[in-house]
Order: structure tokens, then sequence, then C-alpha cells
């Protein structure tokens, strides 16, 4: 009963059952009819409540819930050593920022992408999304240039999920190649590709750690997906894979689960 009161989910009169948009839950034996067709990820293995395909919210409905019905919900933080130039920067151009990260996951196929304030979470909840990285549910850090401790959320590194960090002097500075992003749309365009790519990792989209550096600036796969690795500054725009099988799981998933923050407690 817990799934259909606090979800708000549609009642089959006939069966008894509760629907789930892709499954049916049953809230007589207090599990879906149907296991989840998402395969395992290397993250839940330490995470007995994610081997069971029938259960709802890893069995925790207490804790997780979708009220809202949103897809993939987006915490963002800003860290605590951005200088007060990258941050005023960031405050007048984060809408346009959001909309281009928005805009590749829907071309992926996540029906709905809502970004809300890490404020509006306890530091108890933002302990259980690190720990637990609950699916539909990802943090982007915009921060200067340090991955670990002085950063709000203390993410050890640039792509450990569910902490997407996103530095803004490498996107600004450029490289030999590309030079500097001086004027707010380069600036924009950049961080919306690296943080798009960083909260790639955070939802378990595939990850194409090698690239062929000889064909890497012709062939099509190269320049197209936007989950390869090493790629720099980025110079022109990506999106994900959507021909992946592992993607396409992770798809169907967010958009199942919907918003999976954490409780208060």
């Amino acid at each position: 009963m817990i799934a259909a009161v606090f979800t708000g989910k549609e009642r089959d009169g006939e069966t008894g059952l509760d629907y789930f948009e892709s499954r049916y839950f049953s809230s007589a034996q207090g599990r879906f009819t149907s296991p989840d067709a998402m395969i395992m990820k290397k993250e839940w293995l330490a995470d007995p409540q994610r081997w069971n395909h029938y259960a709802y919210v890893r069995d925790n409905p207490l804790r997780y819930v979708d009220p809202n019905g949103e897809d993939l919900v987006i915490y963002m933080y800003e860290g605590k050593d951005l200088t007060e130039e990258q941050r005023k920067y960031l405050r007048a151009n984060i809408k346009q920022i959001q909309a281009a990260i928005s805009d590749k996951f829907k071309k992926a196929g996540v029906n709905k992408v809502e970004f809300r304030d890490v404020r509006q979470l306890t530091d108890k909840q933002v302990a259980a999304i690190r720990a637990n990285s609950p699916a539909g549910v990802a943090t982007l850090n915009f921060v200067n240039q340090s991955f670990a401790g002085t950063s709000l959320g203390g993410a050890k590194g640039a792509t450990d999920a569910p902490i997407s960090v996103v530095s803004l002097k490498n996107a600004f500075e450029g490289s030999l190649i590309n030079p500097a992003a001086t004027d707010d749309a380069t600036k924009t365009f950049r961080l919306g590709e690296v943080a798009g790519h960083e909260l790639g990792h955070a939802v378990g989209f595939e990850s194409n750690a090698f690239i062929n550096y000889v064909t890497a600036g012709t062939a099509e796969f190269f320049r197209s997906n936007l989950m390869d690795e090493h790629q720099g500054v980025p110079t022109r725009p990506k999106y994900f894979d959507t021909g992946s099988d592992r993607n396409k799981r992770v798809i169907e998933e967010v958009n199942r689960v919907g918003d999976n923050t954490p409780r208060k407690q």
C-alpha cells in the first residue's frame, strides 16, 4: 500500500495492481510483478538491495519516493574555491548552461530534467546520495580547479559518481590548440559540454576510455559521442550514444524511477 499512497500512482481496479509506467506493483506482495530490465552496474555490487530486481526503491519506501514525477533531478553546487569573477559569471549564465545540459539528456531520451539548489538538502541527504547513488538523482559541482576537499561536496575526483565536478579554470583556459575562452558564449558552450559528460558518468552512461588520436579528428564516432574520454577543450557539440545497450537501459531506468531523492531524516 505504501507505493500507491506515497507516489500517487494509478491503481488498476480489476487487478488491484499499481501502474508504474513500465511495470505493475503489487502492494499485497510489496514487490513489482516483473523484474527491472536494468542490468547490474558495478557500483551496485556493494549494495545488496540493488540485487533484487523486483523490489521498490531498494526496499526502502520510507526513505525514497517519487512524489513529483521528475525524471532526472540534478542538484547544483557552487564550489567554495570559485573566484568572485567565476561566481558572478556562473550566476549570470547558469540558465544557458542548464539548457545545454537538458538538451543533451532529452536528445538521449530522458523525458525531463530538473535543476535544484543543493542547499535544499540536509547533510544527511547529501551523504545518502553519495553513498547510495540513487537512480534519477545526480549532483553537479562547479569549482575553480580543486577536486579534493576544498569544494562544497568534497568530491574526490572529476568523475566520482554521483558527484560530477566541472573546473571553470580548466574550461576557460583552453589549450595549445584552442585559445582561452574570453566571451560568455564560448565559456557557456564549454561548460555545457563538460558538465554533460560528467553527469553522464553520474547516471551510468557507457564511457569510451580509449581514443585513437590519429583518427579522432576525422572519425564521426569520436566526434559525436559525448562520453569519449581525453577530449580536452570542447570545440563542437556532442551527444550521448543512444545506440549503446547500456545507455538505453540507463535511460529506461531514469525515466521509470523518477525523483529518487532521499527523504529528510
